[in-house]
């Protein structure tokens, strides 16, 4: 008989599901009779993965391989174990081969798939295997759907659009009736070849993210709704609650504070148990929908003057830096101060770096293809776009800078580089 290889899909996946982003559940309920000594598992996925344990969150990976190595995850899941029933679960994200119709950097593999080999250890010695099998039931989640972010050029492909149905609601806790879930289908081991991803497992080479519980403090903007923008503020911070009619649509922005990933715990009551579309953007791979999928940082946003956030912009006239400044000016206006500096002259190296938070530097030429010009404006091109990049995030640094953002674009490959 044939030895399975520990990774795990879904017999009910076809074509349809290979040409777009398409998630799939799996859970596993196990009965523990003492006290656990040790549980740990290693877990991986093509593409994403997100575990849980009892309901909760207990990690979410893989970190990013090739087709030549793939990594898994050590976790714990001791912490989240109780004596009776226990429920394993992961919400496995698959993105399609073919770059455009996925996430571009993503790299994938032709195995879709659920890895996870690990054993639950009682107090007295009694060894339960979790690992990946036919034990294990899983669905195709026709709630979710992955969405472009833009209707030309998606690299990305990180909006969702969830439909949250009563009867799916609970899938990661005991109890849930899977009586209409299929069993997984193991991969056989000779299928899964060590020499290449994703049978060639190591262990991840880089930390885990850090995750903190919290919540938002401010609403951006609201862009569509009956309720005011001073009753969505409330609501956030846990002082009011807003009320949505049937058939509507709500569109409003959160401030996190800054750039990082989220996943949204929104609570609901009332209504028919079945939610309308809820659709997230500007999230990195947010993967939220109407469930605890996780935990939010918590910031403490100060909008005192003394504590704004000061950014320079070196290069005067630029669209990228007046984009940027009158964004920054429109909606975060409290928190930060904008300055520009002209670098056509050497003025700006007798200007004060110390005095700012964070540089954006975005001087340079425009549409600089080297590869096809002569070699006095191909110097030129190398003083501007190099050598003063270079000097400015020196400046920065013996000034005491704490961000140097550098801008550039893709024509530093160049149009007559073949890409």
């Amino acid at each position: 008989m044939a030895q399975d290889s520990k990774w795990i899909w879904s017999g009910s996946w076809g074509a349809k599901e290979d040409e777009v982003p398409t998630q799939v559940l799996f859970r596993r309920e196990i009965e523990i009779d003492r006290a656990v000594d040790t549980a740990d598992v290693k877990i991986s996925a093509d593409s994403r993965y997100k575990l849980y344990v009892n309901g909760v969150l207990a990690e979410a990976g893989p970190c990013k391989g090739d087709g030549q190595i793939w990594f898994y995850d050590q976790v714990s899941i001791k912490p989240y174990l109780r004596e009776g029933n226990n429920v394993l679960a992961a919400a496995v994200l698959r993105f399609p081969m073919h770059p455009s119709r996925g996430n571009q950097s993503m790299v994938g593999t032709y195995f879709p798939g659920l890895f996870l080999e690990g054993s639950i250890v009682e107090e007295g010695g009694t060894s339960l295997d979790i690992s990946a099998d036919r034990e294990w039931k899983c669905i195709i989640d026709e709630r979710t759907s992955f969405v472009r972010e833009a209707p030309g050029f998606a690299p990305l492909h990180f909006y969702e659009d969830v439909t949250e149905k009563r009867e799916v609601r609970t899938w990661k806790e005991p109890g849930f009736d899977d009586s209409g879930w299929e069993r997984a289908c193991p991969y056989e081991r000779g299928l899964i070849r060590d020499a290449v991803s994703p049978g060639n497992l190591n262990s991840r080479p880089i930390p885990y993210m850090r995750r903190s519980k919290g919540r938002f403090q401010e609403i951006m903007a609201v862009r569509k709704s009956e309720t005011s923008k001073e009753q969505w503020q409330q609501m956030i911070l846990g002082a009011g609650r807003v009320e949505i009619g049937p058939e509507k649509e709500e569109i409003v922005e959160l401030h996190a504070g800054e750039e990082m990933t989220g996943y949204l715990h929104l609570v609901l009551e009332g209504g028919t148990g079945n939610l309308a579309k809820n659709s997230l953007t500007k999230m990195d791979h947010s993967d939220a929908g109407f469930e605890e999928y996780g935990y939010l940082k918590t910031f403490h946003i100060d909008k005192s003057e003394t504590n704004k956030k000061r950014v320079l912009i070196t290069g005067a006239g630029s669209y990228i830096g007046q984009s940027f400044e009158a964004y920054a000016k429109k909606y975060y206006g409290a928190n930060f101060v904008v300055d520009t500096v002209d670098m056509r002259d050497e003025s700006w190296k007798e200007k004060d770096f110390s005095l700012y938070d964070t540089v954006f530097h975005v001087a340079g030429i425009a549409h600089a293809d080297i590869g096809s010009v002569g070699e006095e404006e191909k110097a030129r091109y190398y003083a501007v776009n190099t050598e003063l990049a270079v000097e400015t995030a020196e400046k920065c640094k013996k000034d005491g800078v704490r961000q140097f953002v550098f801008m550039s674009s893709m024509i530093v490959y160049g149009d007559s580089a073949g890409y």
